[in-house]
């Protein structure tokens, strides 16, 4: 009988042991899953609106608003978010990017080049609103959307 006894409490320990290991797997399968879940904090892609400036020579007017997303591409192909009609301008000329850490604009190998605030864009470059984008003559201002308006921009 003790050899008994002694096996069958070997047997509850190792049960024991099973249902530990097997709740601690639970535990952590059930952790991995919450935090794979939880979406990272990004910021939300303000809406926002280009208002031309100074057309240059194109048909753009003043204070005309021009719809921004999250990718816009800006050049003299009509397959642009923003067409501008100008024989100086590159077919693929910038884009203005949104990600998580705010606007972004990079020259595409434009011969005329892009500005940002009168300096030229060399590679990636922050832009925050109120700043204005140089485009050969052309300048567009990004503003919010809910400034978007044409005394916003001035």
């Amino acid at each position: 009988m003790p050899l008994d006894l002694a096996l069958d409490t070997a047997a509850l320990a190792l049960r024991l042991l099973f249902l530990a290991i097997l709740y601690y797997f639970v535990y952590k399968v059930a952790r991995l899953l919450s935090r794979s879940l939880q979406s990272p904090q990004r910021q939300e892609m303000p809406m926002a609106t280009l208002v031309v400036v100074d057309p240059g020579s194109t048909p753009l007017r003043p204070g005309q608003e021009i719809p921004v997303a999250p990718v816009t591409s800006m050049g003299r192909s009509p397959s642009n978010t923003v067409v501008i009609d100008d024989p100086t301008v590159s077919a693929e000329h910038a884009l203005l990017i949104w990600d998580k850490d705010g606007w972004w604009l990079t020259d595409r190998g434009s011969l005329a080049g892009t500005a940002l605030n009168g300096r030229p864009v060399t590679g990636p470059v922050r832009v925050e609103f109120g700043d204005t984008i140089g485009i050969s003559g052309v300048k567009l201002k990004l503003v919010p959307l809910v400034q978007g308006t044409k005394k916003g921009a001035g």
